[in-house]
């Protein structure tokens, strides 16, 4: 079993919602552990053996959850992005956009760009690990540098959607023939 990401609207109903996943899994054989939460509340009614290790001194700590970082203090979400440099070749571009874990969607328009510069080294019958002309080498060079900026980054993990609220969502599509 992997772990749970869940968000509810009040504490109430994640004590609930808490106490509900218990029940089920003990049904199935199952007792489920490492938790934490940003609710004082909920994780006082969980045993100290049954929390994350971390949980137990809240103080600034983060916690790895669907490949971000989790601050449960300001309750926001955290990019962490390690970029060793790499000299420009297909081997090593693809390797770096692969190691770009993004369960949410959220770096598709970095992840467009690595996709792009891959297919434009394929287009250019660029060996595995052939040097490409010095142009492309020059945008690897600079992409690996702002993708640091990555970490700079955070969001709040829990948006709230009132009920009465009109919810608008617009999509528009290209026909790019780049990507």
């Amino acid at each position: 079993m992997d772990d749970i990401c869940s968000s509810v609207s009040s504490e109430s109903v994640a004590i609930e919602l808490q106490a509900q996943l218990v029940a089920m899994f003990k049904t199935g054989g199952f007792e489920l552990s490492k938790w934490a939460s940003n609710s004082s509340a909920l994780l006082s009614r969980i045993p100290d053996e049954d929390k994350l290790e971390s949980c137990l001194s809240w103080d600034d700590s983060s916690f790895k959850v669907l490949g971000l970082s989790w601050h449960p203090v300001t309750d926001t979400f955290a990019y962490e992005v390690n970029v060793k440099s790499t000299e420009c070749t297909k081997r090593n571009v693809l390797k770096l956009t692969a190691s770009i874990f993004d369960v949410l969607g959220l770096l598709a328009p970095v992840t467009l760009y690595a996709n792009l510069l891959i297919k434009h080294l394929w287009q250019q019958n660029i060996g595995w690990d052939e040097k490409p002309p010095e142009h492309i080498q020059n945008v690897w060079r600079v992409f690996q540098q702002e993708l640091t900026l990555l970490s700079s980054l955070s969001f709040r993990r829990h948006i709230d959607v009132f009920s009465d609220s009109a919810v608008t969502l617009v999509g528009f599509g290209d026909a790019s023939e780049k990507a």
